[in-house]
């Protein structure tokens, strides 16, 4: 999954490069089995991790829309699309507002080659949140593989702006100067 670390706009959680819902120290209290559990993901250890959310399931209501983007998380990283979409809905009938719902979900379809539903999810999440860098990153690969380049370069440009110490902005610039010499 392709998300970057950002904040919700709650200031309620985090989400690493590989798409692990991380709480801020004091949110929660416990912050600390979500920190298990993003740890337990990124070692590969995706039952453990799967069974701290469906424990948090029964005693963290207050975040179950998050718990539901973890396990979708978890889905991702077995590649049980059917789960993962099921997760993330899940996630945004709770939240319609559930950024990490929208963005995860364009993830889906961006990686089955569903490049329009991507793209509506994308913009959704860009609209939710537009504040965040990923949405923009999302949308320039979606119009990337549209063979829509003009659009691509402009939300890889904001996406440079915007989160400047990403490992994948150099990616963008090399693109935008290799653009630019082709001109």
């Amino acid at each position: 999954m392709f998300l970057f670390i950002h904040k919700q706009t709650s200031k309620r959680t985090e989400i690493g490069e590989e798409g692990i819902v991380k709480f801020e120290k004091g949110i929660s209290k416990y912050a600390a089995n979500y920190e298990k559990a993003a740890s337990l993901i990124s070692e590969g250890q995706l039952k453990q991790a799967e069974k701290i959310y469906l424990e948090l399931m029964e005693i963290d209501s207050d975040n179950i829309d998050l718990i539901y983007v973890g396990l979708g998380t978890v889905y991702n990283q077995r590649n049980e699309y059917t789960k993962e979409i099921q997760h993330y809905n899940k996630a945004m009938s709770i939240d319609s507002n559930s950024y990490l719902g929208y963005l995860g979900l364009a993830s889906v379809y961006y990686r089955q080659s569903n490049f329009e539903k991507a793209l509506t999810l994308y913009r959704v999440a860009k609209t939710s949140a537009p504040e965040r860098p990923d949405a923009y990153w999302g949308l320039s690969i979606t119009f990337e593989a549209l063979a829509q380049p003009d659009s691509s370069a402009y939300y890889a440009e904001k996406f440079s702006e915007m989160a400047p110490d990403s490992k994948y902005a150099p990616l963008f610039k090399e693109k935008d100067e290799k653009k630019d010499t082709e001109d």
